[in-house]
């Protein structure tokens, strides 16, 4: 459960993470998706060395310290998470995309703070599930 935004090396731990499996076993992930607005700004903060200086900006330095691991974005879309589970071994992959608008209003101004919910409601309205907030994967063995 976010976790993979923050893995540095995608294949060496998914071969690890196929391993432990029994055939047919499977393993379930939740992460942020780039196609989001906050994944894509996260992702792009992330290539522009950034992130770390903006989420010191916007979050308070004791959660930070708690909770914070420096963000990879390495397998954060359905086609690059895709591509790298195949490879790794997994034969059967499943996809579903949610947009919970509560998890992104604490990263945001409280002026801001309504964009996740149009955001979210623009999702649904549009019928565009890739662009939700979260990528939620089960990848079989």
């Amino acid at each position: 459960s976010y976790v993979l935004e923050h893995v540095s090396s995608p294949m060496p731990f998914l071969v690890a993470m196929h391993e432990c499996l029994k055939p047919g076993g499977s393993a379930f992930i939740l992460t942020p998706n780039t196609f989001h607005y906050f994944g894509g700004s996260a992702y792009v903060a992330r290539r522009l060395h950034i992130d770390e200086w903006v989420i010191r900006r916007i979050r308070d330095h004791a959660t930070l310290d708690d909770h914070h691991f420096r963000l990879q974005y390495h397998m954060n879309s359905r086609g690059r998470l895709t591509r790298l589970a195949l490879r790794a071994g997994f034969r059967t992959l499943e996809f579903r995309m949610l947009d919970e608008p509560g998890i992104y209003q604490p990263y945001l101004p409280r002026k801001l703070s309504s964009i996740p919910v149009v955001w979210s409601r623009l999702v649904h309205r549009l019928h565009a599930p890739g662009l939700a907030g979260t990528l939620l994967a089960r990848l079989e063995a």
